[in-house]
């Protein structure tokens, strides 16, 4: 007994155990459950009420019944209402900011949507140049600041190709003149996450081999054997009970998403028609964040003013009844008398239920994922989704949408419709509130209490 005695057996045994599992055990025991954040944008706004009409697909009534209704764009996420949270009576302070403040004829419109949702800045020209190519504050966006936190780089993802200076469109930005371009060619995703094709025959390999292996408690089989020639009989049955719970917990870790993450068939990958591309990109989001490639993501549903030109939105959207139309074009749904040209007004719908399909995409993935520490990893993410217009038929730029799901953890409380305030607020205020809840501190060590326009913290806990 001397020469084997039970204390190095069983630390040689735990140590033949953990080796091939430790990432997932030391996440469980440390308790650094990786948190998520996801940011999804929709330009072009939401149909609700407001002064100018009273149709309303957008707001979800109190207790969010209104999602019960299938012609609801959040209808998909009937089922989650306990883990959303809808904001109201917000506005998006940098078109007032850059009217009234820096006298920018309408604050370049639809064009100062997609850089001012994570950043919560707003355009300007550059120079004696009337193109808009840099945001005001010398920032990166939260989610840069997030992924850093991480060590992961963002993936950001774009349902459909850019159209013109990346800047227009570009919701992540590494600084103020440095846009981070997002990524629609499904492949190029898919070698981001695992890497060239050489480089995944390697991968595939050692994931064979690891199919294959046999328990790793079979590799101590003989020392077990003498071990239990040396004991009384209690201990043999402590000693059984231990190799048992090693042995299930072996199981339980080897059927966990982390280590199941094998390479899928790239074909699977190549979208047979534009139409598919949505599905495919939010189904490689949820791939990278299972792999734990990266743990932040921003995803953008079209570009810039809802496409200034370029792709119709016919190609990656289906049921339009005019389908070789803008994108834009149909968010301009009011006639000229501020009433309703319904057949216009019927394929924004369509459209805006088309990319909120990409949201309740994400929300169930993540739903049905379970994490390291038997939470999902909905429960374990944040995921914002919305718009930085209202009414884009009449460029109103108040009760723009925004909603989260998940709870970051258990951080957020959700199943509620938040308002702020009776009076319009600024939705960059939401963006310190995310730094804060992700642990993001400044070169201070303090939270970072503003970003971009906020001026003040809108809690979500």
């Amino acid at each position: 007994m001397s020469a084997f005695s039970r204390r190095r057996f069983l630390r040689g045994a735990t140590a033949s155990v953990a080796l091939p599992f430790l990432p997932s055990l030391t996440r469980a025991q440390d308790g650094d459950v990786p948190k998520r954040f996801i940011a999804i944008y929709a330009p072009g706004g939401v149909v609700q009420g407001g002064s100018f009409h009273t149709t309303d697909h957008w707001r979800a009534g109190a207790t969010f019944e209104r999602l019960d209704d299938p012609s609801h764009i959040l209808h998909e996420l009937r089922d989650f209402k306990a883990d959303l949270i809808q904001l109201q009576n917000i506005r998006r302070e940098s078109f007032y900011y850059g009217t009234q403040t820096l006298g920018l004829a309408g604050a370049i419109g639809h064009w100062g949507e997609h850089p001012n949702y994570l950043t919560g800045s707003s355009l300007k020209p550059s120079g004696s140049d009337t193109s808009w190519r840099e945001v005001l504050v010398d920032d990166a966006s939260i989610d840069q600041k997030i992924a850093r936190l991480t060590g992961h780089r963002p993936l950001n993802l774009g349902l459909a190709p850019r159209t013109g200076p990346s800047t227009l469109h570009s919701l992540s930005w590494l600084s103020s003149a440095d846009a981070d371009p997002w990524i629609s060619d499904p492949l190029e995703v898919f070698t981001r996450i695992f890497g060239p094709a050489e480089a995944r025959a390697d991968i595939a390999r050692f994931q064979h081999r690891l199919l294959l292996r046999r328990s790793v408690l079979d590799g101590v089989s003989d020392e077990r054997a003498r071990l239990e020639r040396t004991l009384g009989t209690a201990d043999r049955r402590h000693l059984d009970a231990y190799f048992t719970t090693l042995r299930e917990t072996e199981q339980r870790i080897a059927e966990s998403r982390e280590l199941s993450c094998l390479v899928p068939d790239e074909a699977s990958f190549v979208p047979a028609t534009l139409f598919d591309r949505a599905r495919i990109l939010t189904d490689l989001a949820l791939l990278a964040l299972e792999c734990d490639h990266t743990r932040v993501i921003t995803l953008t549903t079209w570009g810039a003013g809802g496409g200034t030109g370029g792709q119709v939105a016919g190609s990656y959207i289906e049921g339009l009844s005019e389908p070789i139309r803008d994108y834009h074009y149909f968010t301009h749904f009011a006639t000229a008398a501020d009433g309703i040209d319904a057949p216009r007004l019927a394929n924004f719908m369509t459209s805006s239920k088309w990319s909120a399909g990409a949201f309740a995409r994400l929300v169930r993935g993540l739903a049905d994922r379970t994490d390291a520490d038997g939470e999902s990893m909905l429960h374990n993410s944040l995921v914002m989704y919305g718009s930085g217009i209202g009414d884009a038929a009449h460029h109103q730029y108040q009760d723009i949408a925004r909603v989260f799901a998940g709870q970051a953890g258990g951080s957020v409380r959700t199943g509620r419709i938040l308002r702020p305030s009776e009076s319009q607020v600024p939705a960059e205020n939401l963006l310190p509130e995310i730094l804060d809840l992700f642990g993001y501190r400044d070169a201070s060590g303090a939270p970072q209490t503003v970003v971009g326009l906020s001026n003040d913290i809108i809690s979500l806990r």
